[in-house]
């Protein structure tokens, strides 16, 4: 079953490497203010797929690394993804309604999944363009702040024409 629309609110993940093994270590995810903390791939994943009734966008740092440790999981043959040249993804499916975006694309030097989720927020609240309500996460926020912005700033009156 195909999940379609996104879930209105993200959530941002931390985790760290296992040393000698091919799996991540203790991990902490924060979502609708909820705070959920495990060890390893498999009880992330069992915690991420009970978030999911819409599609569940997951902010992670150091997204890269995950993937490649993902690999030892999940089975990427079928998974939609967007990367560029260097192979630096911006965001990756890794499930059934399970959407993992690249943190270190937008701050790479906030570290706690509170602040990141806060300032997220206040960008979705602000960088509003033509739309009346704060962005969704379907066509927002997949690769830099730099595309929102835009799309915010070429509605201000003074960026348009008389001619």
């Amino acid at each position: 079953m195909a999940v379609r629309s996104y879930n209105d609110e993200a959530a941002a993940l931390i985790w760290e490497i296992k040393n000698r093994e091919k799996d991540i270590g203790l991990w902490k995810m924060v979502c609708n203010g909820k705070e959920f903390n495990g060890e390893g791939f498999n009880e992330f994943i069992k915690v991420a797929k009970q978030l999911v009734d819409k599609k569940q966008v997951i902010f992670v740092r150091n997204l890269n690394w995950f993937v490649e440790i993902a690999r030892n999981f999940v089975d990427f043959k079928d998974k939609a993804f967007f990367a560029n040249n260097e192979l630096n993804f911006y965001f990756i499916e890794i499930g059934d309604g399970i959407e993992l975006r690249d943190w270190n694309s937008f701050w790479k030097k906030v570290e706690d999944p509170n602040e990141f989720l806060q300032r997220l927020d206040v960008c979705r609240t602000y960088f509003k363009g033509a739309c009346k309500t704060k962005l969704g996460f379907e066509k927002h926020f997949k690769f830099t702040l730099a595309r929102d912005m835009w799309e915010d700033v070429r509605y201000c009156a003074y960026l348009k024409s008389k001619k």
